[in-house]
């Protein structure tokens, strides 16, 4: 599976992730599997492509209770939401909409946001940044809290509550 390679690579063992996991209670039943043409509908809706381990993420963290709202395609996300409904209130409904160069993809239950930055769309180039939903759009863009540099550190720090 690619995300064993990807967080082989970042020093992150996908032993250390599938123990990480083992943290959060197991669903019942797993939450829905995001289907490839389910990913083209959520990539076209964000504006951009998703990091491939993200994918791969999203589809191992389906049997979890993890920590922090991942949205689902299916309208059960990890705390009940779906892509469709997070991307259209948070960038069109709220009174501090999340701009369209970043994308929310995990909530955190008070309106803040983990998002992807969209560095380069072409070559899917990103970080993650956190988005504060009481801050000021205009001042938040010009000081974004920068978490990580990818979604494995990113990942890595928040299984071990650095964030």
């Amino acid at each position: 599976m690619a995300v064993n390679t990807f967080f082989r690579a970042k020093g992150f063992s996908v032993t250390d992730f599938s123990e990480d996991l083992l943290q959060y209670d197991r669903r019942p039943e797993p939450l829905p599997q995001i289907s490839a043409d389910d990913w083209v509908e959520i990539e076209n809706l964000a504006g951009s492509a998703l990091p491939s381990e993200f994918k791969d993420f999203c589809a191992q963290v389906r049997e979890y209770y993890f920590e922090g709202n991942i949205p689902s395609f299916h309208g059960k996300g990890t705390d009940g939401d779906d892509w469709l409904t997070v991307l259209h209130r948070e960038r069109e409904q709220c009174e501090n909409p999340i701009p369209a160069s970043l994308i929310p993809f995990c909530g955190v239950g008070n309106g803040d946001y983990h998002c992807f930055r969209i560095r380069d769309a072409q070559r899917c180039a990103y970080d993650v940044v956190y988005w504060y939903a009481e801050e000021a759009a205009a001042y938040q863009i010009k000081n974004l809290h920068v978490l990580a540099p990818d979604f494995a550190t990113w990942l890595q720090g928040y299984v071990h509550d650095e964030y």
